[in-house]
C-alpha cells in the first residue's frame, strides 16, 4: 500500500471508530442528537457489508426542530454584516478542503 493510502486508511478508522462507538446523529441547534423518535438505521461499507455505524433516522418531528432552530438563528446570521458573512463561509470553506 502507498504511504498516502496507508495514512487515508488511518484518518479513516479515526472517523469510523467514532461513528461506530457513538453512532451518526442529527445535528439540530448547534448539538448532536438522537431521531426524536429513537429510530436509526445502519449504514454498511459497499465493499465488505461490515457496520459503520447506527445513523439516527430523523424524521417530521426531526426536520421541524431543525427549521425551528434555523429560524432562531436566522436574526443573528442575517443582521451580520456581509463582510463578516463572507470571512465566515470561507472559513468553513478552507476547513472543508484541507480535510479533503
Amino acid at each position: 500500500m502507498s504511504s498516502t493510502l496507508e495514512n487515508n486508511v488511518a484518518k479513516a478508522e479515526k472517523y469510523l471508530e467514532r461513528f461506530r462507538s457513538g453512532g451518526v446523529l442529527n445535528f439540530i441547534d448547534g448539538a448532536p442528537r438522537a431521531a426524536q423518535s429513537g429510530r436509526t438505521f445502519e449504514t454498511r461499507s459497499p465493499i465488505d457489508g461490515t457496520l459503520l455505524a447506527s445513523v439516527a433516522a430523523g424524521d417530521s418531528a426531526d426536520i421541524a426542530a431543525a427549521a425551528d432552530a434555523a429560524q432562531r438563528a436566522f436574526p443573528a446570521w442575517r443582521d451580520l454584516p456581509g463582510g463578516e458573512r463572507q470571512k465566515m463561509l470561507h472559513g468553513i470553506a478552507d476547513m472543508i478542503e484541507a480535510r479533503a
